[in-house]
């Protein structure tokens, strides 16, 4: 560093890049630096993104375990949660979705999970997400790439008076194979925009304009957890997907992409490592089970929190 340690006037979002440029010239000095808040930790571009005041989403657990309880907790404390409509008929889904933005003054999505052998309902969610209006989901267990999950993002896409496009509908992707990051983070296949320009769903402006973004801003590397994973290493698929994504954005000229860490975040020791590693934000999902607001028996709680 080019300043003498005693003229550094730092907060807290100066720590991280301090505890990386100190040079070894000043061993042995001492400084005093300020508290790491939670709210400091993470991308703060993330989150004045998303509009919550810490790095950290509750994600979606099925049938309704991530409840609507849940979802208004999350938001009430300042963070994102999904409430899990995998496993749950359309109308008890679309319930939940007017309850939440009846009550619900914070950020909060929906789950939409991949239905490879039945598409039908795939498609069928995702209409009543956008006949409602919901702007944020989390797309899990996704092998590729999918018609319904390109319609939900290009709905609506249109550009601004300064030239900007806008994307009203964000998605935060889950994924744990390597492959999946490119796709991802790449524009939407032309040959699906085509086919939502042919249906009616959007106009060749749009079709244009939806070449140049991201199908997903967010993408949440998913190590080994309490559910069903590809039991992948954090410590292997985070940094490997911060690498691609650094690639990523350098091919397509984009600054708005980040990558979370979900698996095993179960107390703060886990979350610090995954922030230490390069998360943008945390996901923690299997151990909010246990939680009051959590859909699950007494019963089992009990047995969680043992």
């Amino acid at each position: 560093m080019n300043y003498p340690v005693s003229s550094l006037s730092l907060d807290s979002h100066d720590c991280r890049y301090l505890a990386r440029s100190l040079s070894l010239q000043h061993a042995g000095r001492l400084i005093q630096l300020p508290a790491l808040l939670p709210q400091n930790l993470g991308d703060p571009q993330f989150t004045a993104e998303l509009q919550i005041s810490y790095p950290y989403l509750c994600g979606a657990m099925a049938n309704g375990i991530s409840s609507v309880d849940l979802v208004s907790a999350c938001a009430d404390a300042g963070i994102a949660g999904f409430f899990g409509a995998a496993g749950l008929r359309l109308a008890e889904i679309e319930q939940a979705i007017i309850t939440l933005q009846d009550q619900c003054l914070g950020t909060f999505g929906f789950n939409l999970i991949h239905s490879p052998f039945d598409p039908l309902l795939e498609q069928r969610t995702v209409d009543l997400y956008l006949k409602h209006g919901l702007t944020l989901i989390e797309a899990s267990a996704f092998m590729d790439i999918t018609l319904p999950l390109v319609k939900y993002r290009v709905t609506g896409i249109r550009q601004g008076t300064a030239g900007e496009i806008i994307v009203p509908n964000r998605i935060i992707v889950k994924v744990s194979r390597q492959e999946l990051v490119r796709k991802f983070f790449s524009p939407p296949p032309l040959a699906m925009l085509e086919t939502l320009r042919d249906q009616g769903t959007i106009d060749n402006q749009q079709l244009e304009l939806a070449k140049n973004i991201p199908l997903a801003n967010y993408l949440t590397a998913e190590a080994d957890s309490g559910g069903h994973t590809d039991k992948q290493a954090l410590v292997s698929i985070l940094p490997t997907f911060i690498h691609d994504k650094e690639q990523l954005q350098k091919q397509y000229q984009q600054s708005t992409l980040h990558i979370g860490a979900a698996g095993g975040i179960a107390d703060p020791y886990s979350a610090l490592a995954a922030f230490a590693m390069g998360a943008s934000y945390v996901v923690s999902g299997s151990i909010n089970q246990a939680c009051v607001e959590a859909a699950t028996s007494t019963t089992v709680k009990h047995m969680l929190s043992r």
